[in-house]
């Protein structure tokens, strides 16, 4: 029988560490990384977006790689950093030109780079919805990123687009959240739960009242973030000029949902979370800025309008669903109503 120590424990708890040579991504630049060493790829797309399950993510600048066989060409495998996690995935050769040698032999550190101000990330949101900016699978770049022609991109729906074609350009619901944070967020709606303050956590599988949904709601500031999480993934909005942002799908794309819509996206949201079984909702908070006047300017909802489900107060009101006992109550009221 093997001694269990607590030397062993601690070091059971302690992260995969990935020991090399790091590369890191150098500024102005981004590489794509990919599933597969395959070159020939599926994608599917829209109007308002493409989605390529291949693509795993978009590494930013200050993100670090390490190679696993440089002479792997074209296509190199690489292990990267997504939050703590140490995964493997594969990169062009072309690339290469992107990144530049650490010259430690370290593992691979998250960047030390700090998230964007406040200002500036409510401005990268803003140019989002502007521009209509599209949903990209694994994408977190405003810019098409040009692949090089090894690449072939078939499209699911080329029969009846025969002009549809793969952009390496746009964001995904997690990515967006990459790219204001500046990496230091995890590109991964999984990781993103330990990757804040959670302040609120809802189990989809129990009922909540109105006003107790609205009160939570209206406690979340300016980038705060609601992640959904279930069994087969996961989704993540973000807290926004008192409403709600995020890259959808490639079906609806970039979307904003407005403060008064607020609690019905939330229900939207919970309801699918009820769907998909053993599933939770967060209410997380990350930025340094968001306990700032200015975060507070904006809150998610208006108190004001919370309170005015149950009379102008935040005083717990008596239960009239979700609570078994008066459930019953009610009925046998009912009951005795009906003779």
């Amino acid at each position: 029988m093997q001694k269990i120590t607590l030397s062993g424990i601690l070091f059971s708890l302690i992260p995969l560490l990935a020991y090399g040579n790091p590369y890191e991504v150098k500024p102005d630049c981004k590489i794509p990384v990919f599933t597969t060493k395959d070159t020939t790829l599926e994608y599917e797309k829209s109007a308002k977006g493409t989605e390529c399950s291949a693509l795993d993510a978009v590494l930013l600048p200050g993100e670090q790689i390490n190679i696993l066989d440089l002479e792997a060409r074209p296509i190199i495998p690489v292990e990267y950093l997504l939050g703590k996690r140490v995964l493997k995935g594969y990169i062009h050769q072309d690339f290469l030109e992107n990144v530049i040698d650490t010259e430690s032999n370290k593992p691979l550190q998250q960047p030390k780079a700090k998230p964007l101000p406040l200002k500036e990330c409510d401005a990268i949101l803003k140019r989002c919805l502007d521009e209509q900016v599209p949903y990209c699978w694994g994408g977190n770049n405003f810019e098409a990123i040009p692949m090089p022609v090894d690449y072939q991109f078939t499209s699911k729906t080329s029969e009846e687009n025969p002009d549809a074609l793969f952009e390496l350009r746009g964001f995904d619901c997690s990515g967006i959240l990459h790219y204001i944070s500046n990496g230091t967020l995890p590109h991964c709606t999984k990781d993103l739960k330990d990757a804040g303050q959670i302040v609120r956590k809802f189990d989809c599988s129990k009922v909540y009242p109105k006003w107790q949904r609205e009160e939570r709601l209206s406690k979340l500031k300016s980038l705060d973030y609601i992640l959904l999480l279930t069994p087969k993934g996961g989704h993540v909005l973000v807290v926004y000029n008192g409403g709600l942002f995020e890259f959808r799908d490639i079906k609806s794309g970039c979307t904003f949902t407005p403060g008064a819509r607020v609690l019905e996206r939330f229900n939207e949201l919970f309801e699918q979370g009820k769907q998909a079984g053993k599933s939770e909702i967060y209410f997380i908070t990350w930025h340094s800025e968001a306990k700032t006047p200015e975060a507070a300017a904006k809150p998610l909802m208006k108190e004001e309008k919370a309170k005015t489900s149950w009379d102008g107060s935040f005083k717990k009101p008596k239960p009239v669903f979700g609570n078994k006992e008066n459930k019953e109550v009610k009925e046998n009221k009912e009951s005795k109503d009906n003779k």
